[in-house]
């Protein structure tokens, strides 16, 4: 993915992981802190589709993947990540720092664990696609994960796909830029984790837009 050109563009974090690692809570959490903090914040959405189709599959007894395909339900999720992703890109909304809850490599890793190549969208997608400043992989394991799941009640996950999902992730080709976020504790934990990580890059982005006095 191509990397940030201009410095008036804002700083862009992605929260990527497998299904129950907290990314959705860790992100609005995130927004809402940096906020407070005087920050224009752009909260972005980037999810696949997938557990709408989940939810119209169970009534048919069956699930995304059993009634489309691998392939197909690959396809479509792409789809559908590529309008969240290049709408909110294309926003000209004022924004100093731009959270993305999932990113592209959400769409690699799910290919990668049905064992689907990137088709052509996906392909341009990360070409054009900028890469964040910063991919915060949220590390959590996958019984953990699934506990979470099913608490929420709002998912279907096995053990076996959490676990499969994780290692997809870790073979991807950019997995070793990836920053690591120790996922398993509380949302405040995880928070600090992503301040010591970032909270350099947001204090001189910052400082670069102060005011001269």
């Amino acid at each position: 993915m191509p990397a940030r050109h201009h410095q008036s563009a804002p700083l862009r974090i992605a929260l990527i992981g497998i299904d129950g690692a907290g990314k959705t809570t860790a992100a609005r959490y995130l927004a809402d802190q940096l906020t407070l903090g005087g920050a224009q914040v752009r909260l972005c959405r980037n999810p696949g589709g997938r557990r709408t189709l989940d939810t119209v599959a169970r009534r048919f007894g069956s699930s995304a993947e059993k009634l489309l395909g691998a392939r197909l339900l690959s396809h479509y999720e792409t789809v559908v990540r590529a309008f969240a992703l290049l709408g909110s890109l294309a926003s000209k909304a004022p924004a100093d720092v731009e959270i993305h809850d999932r990113y592209l490599y959400c769409q690699l890793a799910a290919n990668a664990k049905r064992g689907v190549e990137p088709g052509l969208l996906l392909r341009l997608l990360r070409k054009f696609v900028p890469q964040p400043d910063f991919v915060l992989y949220f590390e959590i394991s996958p019984a953990r994960a699934l506990e979470r799941i099913q608490v929420r009640g709002t998912d279907t996950e096995t053990l076996e796909d959490l676990r499969d999902l994780d290692t997809a992730y870790r073979s991807l080709a950019d997995f070793g830029s990836f920053r690591l976020v120790q996922a398993d504790g509380p949302v405040r934990d995880i928070h600090r984790q992503i301040e010591a990580i970032c909270g350099p890059a947001l204090a001189a982005g910052q400082e670069a837009t102060a005011p001269a006095s």
